[in-house]
């Protein structure tokens, strides 16, 4: 009776591990397509072995390669890191973003350095920037809160900067009203010969001594601001005024006077580049053009027999300038 016990449970431990063995080879690897899209302006290095094609859990490391005269800003999913590794547990398309250095450079000099009039002539920047919205509808709310999150991840390179809504109308005010309502909240600008009610916005800033914005109004015309497009693009353009950018004659720029739709309604990659350079600690406080133009070459590797040199005009009195302000009208189309 025995023998016979242990011949049973030998019997059941024998077709247990057939059936472990039978089971492990229908075990099917799972296999994901990783797609990495062409750009112009470099390429991708990686081990590639099986046309894309890899096991769940793998871990690939990614190098995006610049050409010569461009250089590598980010991944299409929002990551810096250069060289970066992928997770793959799914399908992934991915592709790295290549700017060309000299047409950096050029947006810079378009928006970031000004002759006098249209913006300062030197690099001038905030720290902690605080939003105050009155008349706010719920667009504009949301736009608002939207654009803020977006300028807190373009300029993450400046730990000293920050920007936030607040309560209070410390900082930069916003009002959304008729032009009558904004002036007579700001009489100011009542004799200044320009009609408010002729444009999607209007923003105006001043900044101290330093060298550091700390003040700004942006007026948002209630009577326009109903159709999303328009609250979109007024917001950031103005708000882009109150950062120290100033107009540009390319139209692809958001900082452009005029809405162009499908053309300029968000920031470029070109304009976060050149605002995420006037924050890049690299870049002193109240360079001129000149002295800016040297610091981004340098940055970016730049030949300097590549960029015509521009002649810088005579600075103006910074601490009249910085009293003063600027002001920026912006046009409907």
């Amino acid at each position: 009776m025995k023998k016979l016990g242990l011949f049973f449970v030998f019997l059941i431990i024998i077709s247990c591990s057939k059936k472990n063995i039978e089971e492990e080879e229908d075990v099917i690897l799972v296999t994901y397509q990783l797609s990495i899209l062409t750009s112009e302006g470099g390429t991708v290095n990686y081990n590639n072995p099986n046309n894309g094609l890899f096991e769940t859990g793998s871990r690939v490391i990614l190098e995006a390669i610049a050409n010569e005269d461009f250089y590598f800003t980010e991944w299409s999913n929002g990551s810096r890191e250069n060289p970066i590794t992928i997770n793959i547990d799914s399908d992934v398309t991915i592709f790295p973003k290549f700017l060309n250095k000299m047409s950096v450079i050029k947006r810079f000099n378009e928006i970031v350095i000004g002759d006098g009039e249209n913006g300062p002539m030197h690099t001038l920047k905030w720290k902690a920037m605080k939003i105050s919205i009155q008349g706010a509808s719920t667009e504009i709310d949301k736009e608002l809160d939207l654009f803020i999150e977006e300028l807190n991840t373009i300029l993450s390179n400046d730990n000293q900067f920050s920007c936030e809504k607040v309560t209070d109308n410390y900082g930069v005010h916003m009002v959304n009203s008729t032009a009558e309502e904004f002036l007579n909240i700001y009489p100011r600008y009542e004799n200044n010969g320009i009609n408010l009610e002729d444009f999607w916005g209007y923003a105006s800033w001043s900044a101290n001594v330093e060298g550091y914005i700390n003040e700004g109004t942006v007026f948002l015309n209630k009577p326009e601001m109903n159709w999303i497009k328009a609250i979109k693009w007024t917001i950031r353009h103005e708000l882009g005024h109150v950062l120290g950018l100033k107009h540009t004659p390319d139209e692809t720029s958001i900082m452009h006077p005029l809405f162009r739709e499908d053309i300029n309604e968000d920031f470029s990659d070109i304009d976060k580049e050149a605002l995420r350079f006037l924050h890049d600690n690299r870049i002193p406080l109240k360079s001129d053009l000149e002295s800016s133009n040297a610091i981004l070459k340098n940055i970016l590797g730049v030949n300097s027999s590549k960029i015509i040199q521009q002649n810088s005009k005579v600075k103006q009195n910074t601490n009249e300038r910085s009293k003063r302000g600027y002001h920026f009208k912006c046009h409907r189309v």
